[in-house]
C-alpha cells in the first residue's frame, strides 16, 4: 500500500529487473528531458514520468561560496567572463569540452573564468 516513487538522475539503461519493476512504481521523477526522453526511447510504454528539474538557490550558493572561500570575493567582483559546468564529474557530462574550447579563446576578449 505504500507509494514507490523513484528519482532517475542519470541516463536509463534498464536491467531485466528495471524492466519488471517499472510496473510497480507510482512516479519516475525525471531531473531533465534528456532524461526523460532517455527513459522513453528505453520504455516507450513508460506513462508514470515527470519532468521535475532540481533546482538551486543561486543567492544562497553564491553567499556559501564566498563565506568558504574567501578569495572568491575578489574573483566575483571583477571585470571577468565566467563559464561553468554544474554537475558531478562524469565524461559524457562535457566539462572536458569546456575546458579544452577556452584554450581557444583569443587573448583579446576579456579575461576568463571557469
Amino acid at each position: 500500500g505504500c507509494r514507490c516513487v523513484a528519482h532517475l538522475r542519470g541516463l536509463w539503461n534498464p536491467t531485466w529487473l528495471h524492466n519488471r519493476l517499472l510496473a510497480y512504481y507510482d512516479v519516475i521523477i525525471c531531473i531533465s528531458q534528456t532524461v526523460s526522453r532517455s527513459l522513453l526511447e528505453a520504455r516507450p510504454s513508460t506513462n508514470n514520468s515527470c519532468l521535475i528539474y532540481d533546482g538551486i538557490d543561486l543567492e544562497q550558493t553564491h553567499a556559501a561560496s564566498l563565506a568558504s572561500l574567501p578569495e572568491l570575493e575578489s574573483i566575483s567582483n571583477a571585470a571577468t567572463f565566467r563559464v561553468g559546468v554544474v554537475g558531478n564529474i562524469k565524461r559524457w557530462k562535457g566539462q572536458h569540452v569546456m575546458l579544452e574550447a577556452l584554450k581557444h579563446l583569443s587573448p583579446s576578449i576579456p579575461p576568463v573564468q571557469a
